[in-house]
């Protein structure tokens, strides 16, 4: 395959001997022509939209602070006073000084059924609405929340954070029981720590723990595509089921399997990748 680069009037054709797909949507695989899957729209993760919040009083969330004030926002939205769309709103704090994260879990759109990560015009919508759910949540606590008297948002996310979409079809499918029976592999480049976190509905997450308190290992197959030779496939969008993406997705993870398909695609160009070469030249660097 071979790629088309244009810019500023001219362009330019390449032709690369590997290929790293790190879009989160499986882009380059797919417009290779790679075989991918994704979940159907009732069961796809719905997104996220993340703000700061500032000038909070981070002690009202200790203890049971996180559920009073989803409580709190459960009242709003039945007195009239916030969209059903602010019930999917979570905090939690980092640590620094009168600063506050919010994650509002949203449908996808007015209709659950036309949800699609993929369509552009979908995605603009997520914006406008996740920024719209924002500033009302903010108005509201400001109004009627103590230690929220005086916050003001302090960031919009880049974008809204879309959990899932496209999946590779690997070499190897990284399945539900691998996650919870922490499996093992002989060809294994990277680790999985996270537990199942499931966001199929906007108003709650649904948690699996694997059965020990050891992680899942990932093997390189499910980083390489199952029909084309020289592309792999980096972060959430590796061969796995439903389920166990919802594990896999996380940033350290991602970042994990992007170091291991990026040395992968490096060996190959010398022949056969093996995964003991992938472990050896990672673990060279144990302070990168």
């Amino acid at each position: 395959h071979s790629v088309k680069v244009c810019s500023r009037g001219s362009h330019e054709i390449i032709e690369p001997r590997a290929v790293i797909d790190a879009s989160g949507d499986a882009v380059g695989a797919f417009m290779a022509g790679a075989a991918w899957e994704q979940e159907s729209t009732e069961r796809l993760q719905r997104p996220a939209y993340i703000f700061a919040l500032q000038s909070v009083d981070t002690s009202v969330l200790a203890d049971n602070g996180r559920l009073a004030l989803a409580k709190r926002l459960v009242q709003g939205v039945r007195a009239g006073n916030l969209s059903p769309a602010a019930l999917g709103t979570t905090f939690r704090t980092n640590g620094q000084p009168g600063l506050v994260f919010a994650t509002i879990d949203l449908e996808g759109s007015s209709d659950a059924e036309a949800y699609d990560p993929l369509n552009t015009r979908c995605l603009g919508g997520l914006e406008m609405l996740g920024r719209k759910v924002a500033i009302e949540v903010t108005r509201y606590l400001k109004a009627d929340a103590p230690g929220f008297q005086h916050a003001f948002i302090g960031a919009f996310p880049t974008r809204a954070g879309v959990r899932e979409s496209r999946r590779l079809v690997g070499r190897y499918q990284i399945q539900d029981e691998d996650i919870l029976q922490s499996a093992e592999f002989e060809d294994s480049v990277a680790v999985a720590s996270w537990p199942m976190e499931l966001h199929e509905k906007a108003t709650g997450v649904q948690l699996r723990f694997p059965e020990n308190s050891r992680p899942c290992e990932i093997p390189l197959g499910a980083l390489q595509s199952i029909d084309i030779e020289n592309l792999f496939v980096a972060g959430r969008a590796i061969s796995s089921t439903h389920s166990a993406q919802a594990s896999l997705r996380v940033i350290g993870t991602c970042l994990a399997t992007g170091e291991a398909a990026g040395i992968a695609a490096a060996l190959s160009l010398s022949g056969e990748v093996d995964a003991a070469e992938v472990r050896r030249v990672r673990d060279a660097f144990p302070n990168r």
